[in-house]
Order: structure tokens, then C-alpha cells, then sequence
């Protein structure tokens, strides 16, 4: 097949015929003599598009309902090993003959005689987004290989989220910003993207990218103007014919991968897109907090504080109340041997027979149950537990003794509710879904 794709990346349509057409399962398959459709290759999906069988097409305007749609496109290398299993599986490979180095196969929603004389047309806003986002790649691959001779190892060009890019080395975050700043200086510079398709004696004496080992010809694309070369790449997609067309790359992550770091970017329209929706919760905010856009970390930073200040405060109140709840509970005789904040454990340890639990909130802190579950354990000689949440969505739950071991109530809610969690000997904790009644039933009979 002539990959039309690869000689004009701005080629719109093209009229071709049918080489094969194989019906799997109810799905058809086709091969082109020639195509401007890019199959799903190298970290980037499939183009899309319409495919008109000729002749009288488009005689009228009813004829546009008429498309075949490009539903999906494979390149197929029979230097694979697995390749003849592949096109057997698919019921292709006969159809198709195997005697091709490379084979792409299309899938598309209705059947295409063999033969047939066809116009195809490429959904092209999807494919410029996608050669504006992978020749962003390669540029800012590019400056973080100059700078810092790292490779790209990984890449994706997600059509409905982050484009992402390996790097097999170490770089932090204000590295990467830098680079993102380098990056756009060459899309400022408006440099040619170009592509060669070296011999191999050529290929000898350049210093060129490619994950991959790669047989057969080489297909590279160099950004470089007769100033400076800001990278060559061994690759097969389309691409943008100047750095200028990519528009603007934004760094929107940095994360520790595999050794080295992932980074997600957009480029072009997406990097756009991105930054506005950024622009109107930035916007949003400063109407909400009635302030200046600069001013509005250190706003949130200060409402965050009194928020915590607040949160510590109503911890107190829940803890004292719950306390005092517990306190009346207590069997006649028995006195207040502690208080949350102070020491609880009395010198004499526990002096309440039996066990005791205590439901509160669903919202309850976390923090706030382990100190009730450490002044229940002051008192109680038994099992004791605090529950936090109802009936309906079940509990999370302290528990255990400070004379037992507590793993032993924990192995108890798990063969009688199948409850979830673990701990040590001094304090277990987890979640379970049964009812009150059920839960304290349980607790009570240990």
C-alpha cells in the first residue's frame, strides 16, 4: 500500500480502490491500494474519516448520508512472528496475501466490494490536534535530550486526556518548566519539520532518536533550521511543517516513573483549551473570595488555617461530649479516672468489669475515635470499640482490650459479618456492614 499519510501530512482525500475486503464476525475489513488514513502506529490511534464508493458520488446532497465510515486502522509488520496467527484469527491473511512487508488493514461499517473505486475522505480538525500534539512531543523531547541527554522510552497521544511522554532519566519539576520554556522558544522560531528517508550508509553517520529497533526504512523527522537542530527522530507520523503550527506546549505534570519521570503536556488547540478552562476557575475563585487573582494563594492558605484551627476545636467538643456520654454510663461507684488531653491510663489499669462500645457519628474524626477507643480502654477490663456511622452504609470501627488481645475481636466481626480490617494486640480497626443491634450483640457476648 502507498502511504500517502507519510508523503503529505495536510492530504485530505485521495481516491483509490478496494484491494480486499473480508467480513469477520459480522465486522469488514479492508486494504487500500493507497491511503491518506493512519493506522493506530507508534503511541498514536487511528485516523478517522468516510469512504465513498464511486462513481456518482456526492451527485446530490443525500449522498453525504451515504459514507462508509472508518471505524478503526492496523499496520500489520509480517516480519512479526505472530503476525500469520493475527491475520488468521481475523480471517484476514487469506484475503490479503501474506507476501507484504507491512499490511494495513482497516475496519469499517459496511461491507466495500473488492475492486471497487473509492474516494476517502479524513476527519482532519482529529489529525491536525493529533500533528500539532506529537510534534510538540518531539520538540520538547528534543530540548530534554540536548540538555540533558535523556531519552523519551514511552509515549502516548490520548485523544480525550493528557499526552504523556517517559523520560528515562531523573528531572524535577522546575528542570522540566525550564524545558517547557526552551520548548516554546523553538515554536516561536518557526523552524521546518521535515522528513528524510535515509539509506544505510547514511543512517551510520546521524545521531538519531528511536525507541524502537527498527528493519527496513527508516522514516526520521528533523526539526533544525541552519542555526541549530533541535532534534531527529525516527518516526512515522504526520506532522506540522513548522514548529510555529504546534502553537504553544504546556507542561501539565511531573511524576516519578520507572526511574525516570512521566510528563503530560498538551500542544496546539488542547494546550489552549486547557489554559482557558485553568483561566475561569482562576476567574470563579477571585469572585468568590472577592480578591485579586495574584492574591489568592495566600487567601486560601489563610482560610485553609482557620479552617483547620476550627476543625481542631469542634474535635474537642465532640471528644468532651462523648466523654461525659460515657461517663454517665459508668456503673455506680466508679470515678472519672480521666480526661482526653491528660493522662488516661490510671495507675491501677481498668477497673470496669465486662465489655463496652460506643456508636457515634459518621462524620466522627478519625483521630477523635482513637482517643475515645484509648479512654474506653482505660476503663473497661473487656473488649471494648467505638463505631462510627449507621445502619445503612455500616461502620469503621476501634476496637480491641488493654488486658486481651484485641486481634480476637477482630477475628469475631469477621466470621460473624465478614468485616474488613486487622491491627495488633493492643487495638484493631477496619469496617463492617451490619446494623447496631447486631454489632453490640456480637461485642457484648465476647
Amino acid at each position: 500500500m502507498i502511504k500517502l499519510y507519510e508523503k503529505d501530512s495536510y492530504l485530505t482525500e485521495n481516491e483509490t480502490r478496494v484491494t480486499s475486503c473480508t467480513e469477520v464476525e459480522g465486522e469488514y475489513y479492508i486494504t487500500l491500494r493507497e491511503s491518506v488514513f493512519f493506522p493506530e502506529e507508534g503511541g498514536q490511534n487511528a485516523d478517522t474519516g468516510s469512504i465513498y464508493i464511486m462513481p456518482g458520488l456526492l451527485e446530490t446532497a443525500d449522498d453525504q448520508y451515504n459514507a462508509i465510515r472508518l471505524l478503526d486502522g492496523k499496520l500489520y509488520k509480517a516480519l512479526d512472528k505472530n503476525i500469520k496467527e493475527i491475520l488468521d484469527n481475523k480471517g484476514i491473511a487469506e484475503a490479503i496475501g501474506e507476501d507484504e512487508r507491512e499490511i494495513v488493514v482497516y475496519k469499517v461499517g459496511a461491507a466495500i466490494e473488492a475492486g471497487s473505486a473509492v474516494k476517502c475522505e479524513l476527519d482532519y480538525a482529529f489529525r491536525y490536534d493529533r500533528m500539532q500534539n506529537h510534534s510538540g512531543e518531539h520538540i520538547l523531547t528534543g530540548v530534554i535530550h540536548n540538555n540533558y541527554g535523556f531519552d523519551n522510552v514511552g509515549f502516548h497521544l490520548s485523544d480525550d486526556n493528557y499526552v504523556t511522554l517517559d523520560i528515562n532519566g531523573l528531572l524535577t519539576y522546575d528542570q522540566v518548566m525550564a524545558m517547557e520554556k526552551e520548548a516554546n522558544r523553538i515554536i516561536y522560531a518557526n523552524m521546518p519539520i521535515t522528513d528524510t528517508y535515509p539509506d544505510g550508509e547514511e543512517l551510520q553517520e546521524l545521531n538519531y532518536r528511536s525507541k524502537i529497533e527498527i528493519d527496513g526504512q527508516v522514516r526520521l523527522i528533523t526539526i533544525a533550521d541552519e542555526k541549530e537542530t533541535v532534534d531527529i527522530c525516527a518516526c512515522c507520523a504526520p506532522h506540522v511543517k513548522r514548529t510555529g503550527e504546534v502553537g504553544i506546549i504546556k507542561v501539565i505534570s511531573v511524576i516519578n516513573w520507572k526511574g525516570g519521570v512521566r510528563i503530560s503536556m498538551l500542544a496546539g488547540r488542547r494546550a489552549l483549551e486547557f489554559i482557558n478552562s485553568e483561566h475561569e476557575i482562576i476567574k470563579g475563585l477571585t469572585g468568590i473570595l472577592t480578591t485579586s487573582s495574584d492574591n489568592i494563594q495566600e487567601l486560601v492558605k489563610a482560610h485553609i488555617d482557620e479552617i483547620g484551627m476550627l476543625k481542631g476545636k469542634l474535635a474537642t467538643a465532640l471528644e468532651e461530649n462523648i466523654i461525659a456520654q460515657i461517663n454517665s454510663e459508668l456503673p455506680v461507684g466508679v470515678q472519672d479516672i480521666g480526661v482526653i488531653g491528660e493522662e488516661i491510663i490510671s495507675d491501677k489499669g481498668p477497673v470496669v468489669e465486662g465489655n463496652y462500645i460506643k456508636f457515634v457519628s459518621p462524620d466522627f474524626p478519625a483521630n477523635s475515635m482513637k482517643n475515645i477507643y484509648n479512654y474506653m480502654l482505660s476503663l473497661y477490663k473487656g473488649y471494648v470499640a467505638v463505631m462510627s456511622g449507621d445502619d445503612e452504609n455500616g461502620y469503621r470501627y476501634f476496637g480491641g482490650s488493654a488486658l486481651k488481645d484485641s486481634r480476637e475481636l477482630a477475628a469475631a466481626l469477621r466470621e460473624r459479618f465478614d468485616a474488613k480490617g486487622g491491627g495488633k494486640a493492643d487495638m484493631v480497626q477496619g469496617q463492617i456492614k451490619a446494623s447496631s443491634k447486631e454489632i453490640e450483640a456480637v461485642i457484648v457476648e465476647l
